[in-house]
Parts: C-alpha cells; sequence; structure tokens
C-alpha cells in the first residue's frame, strides 16, 4: 500500500516525471513587458537545449528547500545542501590546466543536472497536499479512503457438494519426475495460498496459511503520514519575488505509557533517574560520578 501511495501522490512512478515537467518548464510572459524583460534577459549566445528551457532558479530554490526538510524513508536518493548548485560541480580547468571549452563545460553540467533531478521529488497541488494533511491527522474519514473488507474465503454450500471425489492414482509423473517435486504441496507462493478454502485450513499436507494484514485506521493514518511528510507545495510569494516551498511535518514524541504499565515505571523520576532501593528491598548502589 506504500508503493501504491507513492505512484499515486507522484513520489515515483509516471506522475512523478509529469509533476517534474510542470516543476521545471518556465512560466509563459503574462503580457508585453514580461514579453520584452524575458527577451532582453536572454544571452545572445545561450545553447539551445534542454536545459535553456528549464527554469533553474525555480528549480534551485525547490532543491534547497528539500535539502533542508529533513525528510525520513524517501524513495529517492537522500539530497544533500552541498549538491543543490550543479555549477560548482563542473570543472573550470581542464587536466591540462587551461580554461574548460564552453561545449564540454555545457555538457557536464547538463550531466550534473541529470543526476540531481534524480533525487527531486515535486512539488504536488495546494489540495492534494491539504487532504495528505488531514488524512494524515485523521480530519478526513470515511469508507472511500479505507481499503474494502476482504470477503470471506469460498468454500462449499453443505458437506455434500464439498466431499472430494476420489480420483485415480496418477502414476505417469512418479515416473518421469522425481518424487520430491511430485509430492511437493507448498510449491505455490504463499501470497497464493489462501485462494481455496483448503489451502486457508491447512487442510493439504505442509501447506501453510498466508499472512493476512489487517489494515485499522491506526495503520492508513501512519502510512498517510509516511507519504506526507515526502510531498511539499510550491507557489510564488506575494511580492512576485522567490518561492515558498512547504513540507509536510511529522513530529516524532514518545506516547505515554497506559496505567497498566505503571508499575515498571515507580519510583522513576521524569529525567529517568531509578530509585536507590529497588522493589524487592535490595539497596542500589549510588551511580559512579563520570
Amino acid at each position: 500500500m506504500r508503493r501504491v501511495l507513492f505512484l499515486a501522490f507522484g513520489r515515483i512512478g509516471r506522475r512523478r516525471r509529469e509533476l517534474l515537467d510542470r516543476l521545471v518548464r518556465k512560466e509563459p510572459p503574462t503580457d508585453s513587458a514580461a514579453l520584452q524583460e524575458m527577451i532582453r534577459a536572454e544571452a545572445p549566445n545561450e545553447p539551445d537545449d534542454w536545459l535553456a528551457k528549464w527554469d533553474v532558479k525555480k528549480l534551485q530554490a525547490f532543491l534547497v528547500a528539500q535539502a533542508q526538510s529533513g525528510m525520513r524513508s524517501s524513495p529517492r536518493p537522500i539530497l544533500k545542501a552541498t549538491q543543490t548548485d550543479p555549477a560548482k560541480q563542473v570543472p573550470t580547468e581542464n587536466a591540462f590546466g587551461l580554461p574548460l571549452h564552453p561545449k564540454p563545460a555545457r555538457t557536464k553540467l547538463k550531466k550534473a543536472w541529470k543526476r540531481i533531478i534524480d533525487r527531486v521529488l515535486p512539488p504536488v497541488t495546494e489540495g492534494e497536499w491539504t487532504l495528505l494533511r488531514d488524512l494524515a491527522s485523521g480530519k478526513v474519514t470515511g469508507p472511500e479512503w479505507e481499503i474494502p473488507a476482504r470477503r470471506p474465503v469460498a468454500g462449499p454450500k453443505n458437506e455434500t457438494a464439498g466431499r472430494l471425489k476420489q480420483q485415480p492414482w496418477d502414476w505417469i509423473p512418479y515416473v518421469v519426475k522425481p518424487i520430491r517435486y511430485v509430492e511437493r504441496t507448498n510449491a505455490r507462493p504463499r501470497k497464493l495460498m489462501a485462494e481455496t478454502a483448503a489451502d486457508a485450513n491447512g487442510s493439504l499436507p505442509g501447506s501453510q496459511p498466508a499472512k493476512l494484514h489487517n489494515y485499522t485506521a491506526r495503520f492508513w493514518r501512519r502510512l498517510y503520514a509516511q507519504v506526507w511528510q515526502l510531498t511539499a507545495t510550491m507557489k510564488k510569494k506575494p511580492s512576485g519575488e522567490g518561492w515558498d516551498v512547504k513540507w509536510g511535518s511529522t513530529r516524532l514524541s514518545l506516547s505515554a505509557p497506559a496505567a497498566v504499565h505503571g508499575e515498571f515505571f515507580q519510583g522513576v523520576s521524569k529525567d529517568g533517574t531509578l530509585p536507590q532501593t529497588s522493589v524487592g528491598g535490595q539497596k542500589k548502589s549510588a551511580p559512579r560520578p563520570r
């Protein structure tokens, strides 16, 4: 289910590539003044390749925010803060100590961008990010966000219909195949052993029923929280300069012990100091100074 959610929210797979394309694409000018400004900003000898069509400033702003997010369990390689500027990875001199030619310099720069873009988890829309947040916190619930209940294992309607007919002994496999293959009863994968009532009940010798996971509401909240802390939303600041990137955050905190567990914590202070006398009456030695 974790992989299904990663595919649905663009952390891996085809939708991730679609979100990346939207992230690196340059926004078209909104009016004539913006068009003139874009024409003046273009260098006369700028290469006409795929990197020239990327919005490098927008992408670099997102790279810095992702490197500072401190995400956990990312499906992509971790992006470090030292990798957010690919231009610094391009050498300025060749092996002979001479200035690097613009053509190989451009090639090395494109390779550096390809290595970095493989680590990017692109932003989603504001609505998807808010939905993940509400699902992780339990604000949004309902049958449409839960997996359908598993149907009972199919079985015979009555005892007469469920009797197995006596089949004649097939001796040919014992002649043409090794016995260890013929009498092998658990040859199928474990995930397919719950298809029939005989396999699920373990009536076949040597077979074991598959372990079916029980999807609870707590399981779904924790799974949505894992996906949410790997998801971001990105929008332009009201001033028009810069970008506002917001990542999902899940705080790790210890839960308070229940009342039935209180006897294990009797006499222990909040900072974890043990009592000098144990429950059995034996005195504990004072801790040695460090």
